[in-house]
């Protein structure tokens, strides 16, 4: 839950910070820095906490490793790069499609991050700042409960024996996205905008919790960072290159008026959110044979 907390209080504090040295061409002069922007001191006085909250890292321990292959009675066998990608390449019929489900729902949540205050701006005059400081409430509290809460049920229908559990909550979680991402955007005034977010919000993130879990299920402990780094990687490829970027195309281009980006956000919602959907409920049969599979070495 680190990243709706850090999130969320990024939005807070740079909604704050934004509203307070928005003043045109106000200027500031730092210490061996010299003179910034406004712009400039957003990121300088959000980004000067992380340097603070990177040495909390030298607390961290690893905790002790189970689930391990072994190469003969108590000795942990090595495994290599060639035979984690052989594992992903043998169950490739649900790690591709989980793969791009995961990066379909991160095209979701980065185009939001990155458009809905100019969206809400555009349309409803309202100021950046503070659409930034509720977004960032909405990170902070729902994004954070709706993590926790995706974790509890898939434990909870995994402790009935259901197999598949983490690919259902993964399923429903698309299917909550895609309706309240739809919708959102489309609200005649700021205020029901406002309340459709706040229940997208209580899943926006979730997937992002049952991913690491999913692939933990069905892996084997010593795969387990590579596997995870390989489904990191293509998740940011997907999210982060066409998040930012599909929602100003469709409205640039599609609908040809860059004022019209709150429409633009329910279409790729729509469409990404949906082919998430798909994928998920394609993939839950396989899911659950994987993890009787897993319970072999597990």
């Amino acid at each position: 839950m680190g990243i709706p907390i850090g999130s969320g209080l990024a939005l807070i504090l740079g909604g704050l910070v934004v509203n307070a040295v928005s003043t045109s061409d106000a200027a500031y002069v730092l210490p061996l820095v010299g003179e910034v922007r406004s712009w400039q001191m957003v990121f300088i006085v959000t980004g000067l906490p992380g340097v603070l909250l990177c040495l909390l890292m030298f607390t961290v321990r690893d905790p002790p490793r189970r689930g391990l292959l072994m190469a003969g009675g108590d000795t942990p066998r090595h495994v290599s790069m060639r035979e984690t990608l052989r594992f992903v390449w043998d169950r490739v019929d649900f790690f591709g499609p989980f793969f791009v489900a995961v990066g379909l729902l991160s095209i979701i949540g980065y185009g939001f991050l990155g458009w809905l205050p100019t969206a809400l701006h555009r349309r409803f005059d309202v100021p950046v700042g503070d659409v930034a400081i509720m977004n960032g409430v909405f990170t902070l509290v729902l994004n954070t409960t709706g993590i926790f809460l995706a974790g509890r049920i898939a434990d909870a229908l995994a402790g009935r024996g259901v197999g598949d559990a983490a690919m259902r909550v993964c399923l429903v979680i698309a299917v909550s996205n895609t309706l309240w991402g739809t919708l959102g955007p489309l609200m005649p005034t700021l205020g029901s905008a406002y309340v459709l977010l706040a229940f997208l919000a209580c899943t926006m993130s979730a997937y992002t919790a049952m991913a690491p879990l999913a692939i933990n299920m069905i892996t084997p402990n010593q795969m387990r960072g590579q596997v995870a780094a390989l489904y990191l990687l293509v998740n940011n490829l997907i999210g982060l290159g066409l998040g930012p970027t599909l929602m100003p195309l469709v409205s640039d281009y599609l609908l040809d008026d860059p004022a019209k980006v709150y429409q633009a956000m329910a279409i790729v919602t729509a469409v990404c959110g949906a082919l998430a959907a798909v994928l998920y409920a394609w993939i839950c049969p396989r899911y659950a044979r994987l993890v009787k599979e897993a319970a072999a070495w597990s």
